[in-house]
């Protein structure tokens, strides 16, 4: 799943093979309802002067390589 927030786009990494739509929307629920330094996430600068995490980055967020 993907969001943009203030010239970035951030990836929640949400696992989806074997699981059923209501399942899936659940978790993705769940996942979106705790704070953000808590998600399985990667970011991506859209600017490309942008050089450092959104400032809801949790530790363990890392820059998204495609």
């Amino acid at each position: 799943m993907a969001l943009h927030l203030d010239g970035y786009q951030i990836f929640v990494d949400t696992p989806w093979l074997g699981r059923g739509p209501e399942e899936l929307a659940r978790d993705v629920c769940t996942t979106l309802a705790r704070p953000p330094g808590e998600w399985r996430a990667s970011w991506h600068a859209i600017r490309p002067e942008i050089d450092t995490p959104p400032v809801i980055a949790g530790a363990s967020w890392e820059r998204y390589r495609p």
